[in-house]
């Protein structure tokens, strides 16, 4: 695997937290006629589109993976996942290494056909268990270049690329490198410094 060496000074962590929440700091607001709980739910699907653009920076796919010179780096989604639409509006103008950045909806019945010709570059799963979860992103054929990522537990021990998972209050990362690198991606150095590795 290439790994892309930190900078020195601060340390790589709180610089990428910290490029996490100037992200945040410039979505919009909560109107106060928000309860709480749905504030407190907003800025889980900030933080966590924040994070998944910044998974996008970190991470290098082969030129293969790529229709044209010009072709997007594509995050897909199952179903209407209120994610997509935070990270829609929040990546708008934004590009990783030249590529615009979009994102797609699709069905969760083409989970079971992803590969390398489906166009995606990163899938979110989410709103399923574990084990249904790992069982479309194991399905994914070695060298498809997708990069999966997950929000439920044990998603990454299980086969996922990428997980979050709630720490008290905090939102971790677990990193799946035998993953990551089956698919042919590779991960910086900054990426793998702020996340709790798996195999």
């Amino acid at each position: 695997m290439m790994i892309l060496h930190a900078p020195h000074g601060m340390s790589m962590k709180r610089k990428l937290l910290g490029m996490v929440l100037l992200a945040t700091l410039a979505l919009p607001g909560v109107s106060f006629g928000e309860t709480k709980r749905a504030a407190v739910e907003k800025k889980e699907r900030a933080v966590k589109a924040a994070y998944i653009y910044n998974f996008l920076k970190f991470s290098d796919w082969s030129e293969e993976s790529f229709e044209t010179p010009e072709s997007p780096v594509m995050v897909c989604f199952f179903g209407d996942d209120p994610i997509e639409a935070q990270m829609r509006e929040s990546i708008i103008g934004k590009k990783v290494r030249e590529r615009v950045v979009m994102t797609r909806i699709i069905e969760r019945s083409a989970g079971n056909a992803m590969n390398a010709d489906s166009g995606c570059h990163a899938l979110y799963i989410s709103g399923m268990d574990a084990n249904e979860a790992a069982r479309i992103a194991n399905a994914i054929p070695a060298g498809s270049n997708i990069l999966t990522i997950g929000d439920m537990d044990g998603f990454a021990k299980k086969g996922g690329a990428i997980n979050f998972v709630p720490r008290g209050t905090n939102l971790k990362i677990q990193v799946n490198t035998v993953t990551i690198e089956g698919q042919g991606i590779h991960v910086s150095s900054r990426l793998l410094s702020i996340a709790e590795i798996v195999k």
